[in-house]
């Protein structure tokens, strides 16, 4: 199947080189759809779907007023992405349909650029230009493919390393990385995969993001990586494409990025990523965005919240360390205390006994490993007492009867070995916490106990970091028992 698909592909670029003058001719089949319109979305309709599932709930229904504070979370767009702001005139149009309960439809001409809804002008809504061959490359040609046959059917890793070696294996992993990335200009890369849409219950392809968990700055780092263990330029410039530091700051830094920045520079010793840390740095005291954005999400965690953010800040400030930049070490230090301040003030938000998580991606572990990690580099005591109470909390998820701390995510708790929210992830932070010992070194020891059994009868389906395998050999790794 996989081979007649190909051949389809390849078939059909050489009809369109063939019969191309034809069709793009001004009497030809594709001058009809310059007729037409496209439609225009200044954001997904998934995006207002959920709004509108979520005005429906009894709450918003019953006043007005209610309504439409609910319905004005549309102009959070405009107000918090610059590079949508041109858009604004769209949200009154956007409110109206939302307040009958549907969805905006906006169509903009196929070979017009502006988009007009009653006495609203948006300009260079659209970048038209004139049909052309769509003639492909080689290389393009063999990329196209690639995409098409990861959609049909997700790659499958060797079950044992090639040639018995991880970094043979970690430099097969780069190479297909490389053979999938796709040019977005300004000499940066972009990969397409799959990504999990919880609405619909399907994966589907898409680019991915600039994070570190799941998008570019992950991939940059692992190709940093490879740089540092084989010597090759070829990683250090792809490594490079991926971070792509000639992008703005306007969009929110998170934690992510802090890390993976600090640690390419320290692996690729780029001077250019040095100037994107600087401007990280600016950005972070001058907006104040280690606490009020934090604060007004409620978002706690490693993965996606302040915990996360205040380890990429320290991440940073270990960089300007190591480079005997006092002054600005000095400042991000200042913005993770703050930072730090605010999860302190905050406890009621993830120590709540009934609500709050634990785990390291989302919930208590995580956070106390942040905590403990801002005391070993500021040494402010309050710190340490708030990390002491967020491994009591983590402590009390705990059972004996199965041995593991409760998941408590569902409306049923469970036991998981990985690493987001599971054994791998209490004890890798129990591990990575020296400050805490030996307060915390029988969570440490439980958590390996469950980690050798799991590793004598695998209870992950996946390699991953987060949930397969990788969580746990990394926790592991940081035990001392790999």
């Amino acid at each position: 199947m996989r081979e007649a698909i190909a051949t389809g592909y390849q078939q059909i670029q050489h009809c369109l080189a063939q019969r191309w003058q034809q069709l793009a001719a001004d009497a030809g089949p594709l001058a009809h759809f310059q007729k037409g319109a496209v439609r225009f979305g200044p954001r997904p309709t998934a995006a207002y779907l959920r709004l509108l599932a979520h005005l429906r709930q009894p709450a918003y229904l019953r006043n007005g007023v209610d309504f439409i504070i609910a319905a004005d979370q549309l102009a959070r767009t405009y107000l918090q992405h610059p590079a949508h702001a041109h858009c604004w005139p769209l949200l009154a149009q956007e409110r109206a349909a939302v307040a009958q309960g549907d969805v905006p439809r906006f169509t903009v001409p196929v070979n017009q650029r502006n988009l007009v809804v009653g006495q609203v002008r948006v300009e260079a809504i659209l970048q038209w230009t004139a049909p052309t061959l769509p003639s492909a490359t080689v290389q393009q040609q063999q990329r196209q493919l690639i995409i098409e046959s990861t959609a049909r059917a997700p790659y499958l890793a060797p079950v044992q390393p090639t040639g018995g070696a991880f970094l043979a294996q970690a430099l097969q992993l780069g190479e297909l990385l490389v053979q999938r990335a796709v040019p977005l200009g300004n000499d940066a890369l972009g990969w397409i995969a799959p990504q999990w849409q919880p609405r619909s219950g399907c994966w589907q392809h898409a680019l991915v993001g600039d994070d570190l968990y799941q998008g570019r700055a992950g991939i940059a780092l692992f190709l940093a990586a490879l740089y540092r263990a084989t010597g090759n330029s070829d990683w250090r410039d792809k490594a490079l494409a991926a971070l792509n530091s000639h992008a703005t700051t306007t969009s929110l830094v998170t934690g992510g990025q802090l890390y993976a920045y600090s640690q390419c520079a320290a692996l690729l010793d780029a001077q250019q990523l040095d100037h994107c840390l600087e401007q990280f740095t600016a950005q972070i005291l001058v907006d104040n965005e280690a606490t009020p954005r934090m604060g007004k999400t409620a978002s706690w965690g490693v993965l996606d919240g302040m915990a996360g953010h205040l380890l990429g800040l320290l991440a940073v400030c270990r960089h300007w360390a190591d480079r005997a930049e006092g002054t600005s070490h000095q400042r991000v230090l200042s913005a993770a205390v703050a930072c730090g301040d605010a999860l302190c003030t905050q406890q009621r938000g993830w120590l709540h006994p009934i609500k709050s998580w634990g785990g390291f991606a989302h919930g208590a572990a995580g956070i106390a490993y942040a905590l403990a990690a801002l005391y070993d580099a500021c040494g402010e005591r309050r710190f340490l007492l708030a990390a002491q109470q967020g491994w009591a909390f983590q402590q009390q998820l705990y059972e004996e009867s199965p041995g593991n701390w409760q998941d408590r995510r569902g409306p049923t708790p469970v036991y998981l070995h990985n690493w987001c929210n599971g054994a791998a992830g209490i004890g890798l932070a129990a591990a990575a916490s020296p400050a805490m010992q030996p307060l915390i070194k029988p969570i440490a020891e439980r958590a390996a106990r469950l980690l050798h059994t799991g590793a004598a009868v695998p209870t992950a389906t996946l390699d991953t970091l987060c949930c397969g395998h990788f969580g746990q050999l990394e926790s592991l790794l940081e035990m001392g028992l790999v």
